[in-house]
């Protein structure tokens, strides 16, 4: 759980600017690779729960006003859903390449065994932003019925 006292610890360190932000997937998607299931449970645990948010807007203000008074710009995640529907823009506004030049839908992805573009280094990074599996998977995305990595994103679902 965050605590105000690591807004202290960013002055310290001479960091005036601090995002926190909530775990990026609950790995829940059916067909996660195995070696997830260990950080699934790890997610299970630790997230914020509906009852955690008292407590949360409770430390969220102590930080906030503590960060004002240190002139430390803080951000801090959303504690309840946003009224808007889920989406996300990631894939057709950013780009993310892992160090072997795999292209993936996103940094909340993390790895090319969840879901992928393609190789930009073997096959031309404009050729696979423009290829068959990224146009598939924007479609799906913009679809109403996400990939099913996305379903179970804090970016998609506005809590991020």
């Amino acid at each position: 759980m965050f605590r105000p006292s690591l807004v202290r610890l960013a002055v310290q360190v001479d960091v005036h600017e601090l995002l926190v932000q909530r775990l990026s997937s609950d790995l829940e998607e059916p067909g996660a690779p195995t070696r997830y299931i260990p950080i699934r449970e790890y997610v299970r645990e630790a997230q914020l729960r509906e009852v955690d948010t008292p407590h949360a807007s409770e430390v969220f203000a102590q930080a906030c006003r503590l960060a004002a008074a240190l002139g430390v710009r803080l951000h801090l995640p959303r504690l309840t859903p946003p009224a808007e529907a889920p989406g996300c823009r990631w894939p057709w506004e950013q780009l993310y390449l892992t160090a072997s030049g795999e292209m993936l839908p996103c940094c909340m992805v993390a790895t090319p065994d969840r879901a992928r573009f393609g190789n930009a280094l073997r096959d031309g990074l404009l050729a696979v932003w423009h290829g068959q599996a990224a146009r598939r998977f924007r479609a799906q995305l913009a679809s109403g019925r996400p990939p099913s990595v996305c379903r179970h994103c804090a970016l998609y679902q506005g809590a991020f």
